[in-house]
């Protein structure tokens, strides 16, 4: 059976027939998943494919890495992706079925996985900030609350029972009003509600208006001049 360092030689032998790969030292490895002696790395955006023994150690395990959000966690995929090659074979056809086996279905998978990245960091940002300025507000602390949103913890009024910020919204939960602020609560929102249904009224008017508009001037073109 191949040794640990002979397997991290092989895949930088792997490596160089993968224009802009790059085969992982071992100390480059970080948090790689049990079992996993070497990686090979697209240096362009750091796609990677993890290299393991299994069986009786004549097999290679090819097996297609993911990135991390920015909390640290690993990115799950909807299909595991991994393919095995013999030892026996050579640098360059452990390269070629990398290529021609893995990276085809990889590649799109990966890119996706970065694009679901992007907008789930994009999204937690949006929320722990706007957590943040509520919590500014109360002399209050913001954090995660553990299902996906943030919280506002620690001196936050006695009627707050909780503040949830998530990505459709913030949810409050309030008690012992007194009939005052309560109405003054509900009058508040029942104006930004009936604000929201003027605007969106407003909306459809001007478009229809715009429609009627280019038609006219459509059938106005497309007139014959008879002299």
């Amino acid at each position: 059976m191949m040794t640990s360092t002979e397997v991290r030689a092989f895949a930088e032998q792997v490596a160089k027939f993968m224009p802009g790969w790059h085969a992982a030292s071992a100390g480059e490895l970080g948090d790689m998943v049990d079992g996993t002696v070497s990686k090979i790395t697209r240096l362009a955006d750091k796609a990677c494919v993890l290299v393991s023994l299994v069986g009786d150690g004549d097999r290679f395990e090819l097996c297609a890495g993911w990135p991390k959000y920015k909390s640290g966690e690993r990115y799950h995929p909807d299909e595991i992706l991994s393919i095995t090659v013999a030892t026996k074979r050579t640098a360059e056809a452990v390269a070629s079925e990398i290529e021609r086996r893995l990276l085809p279905k990889y590649l799109p998978a990966y890119a996706k996985a970065l694009t679901n990245i992007t907008a789930r960091d994009t999204e937690q940002a949006a929320m722990q900030a706007c957590a943040g300025r509520l919590a500014a507000l109360v002399g209050a602390s913001a954090g995660e609350n553990g299902r996906g949103g943030y919280g506002l913890y620690g001196a936050t009024p006695e009627c707050v029972l909780k503040v949830s910020v998530k990505t459709r919204g913030t949810s409050l939960e309030l008690i012992d009003l007194d009939e005052v602020t309560a109405a003054r609560i509900l009058t508040l929102l029942k104006q930004r509600e009936e604000a929201a249904t003027r605007e969106e009224a407003s909306n459809e008017t001007s478009e229809q208006t715009g429609s009627k508009t280019a038609s006219a001037t459509e059938r106005s073109d497309g007139e014959e001049v008879v002299s």
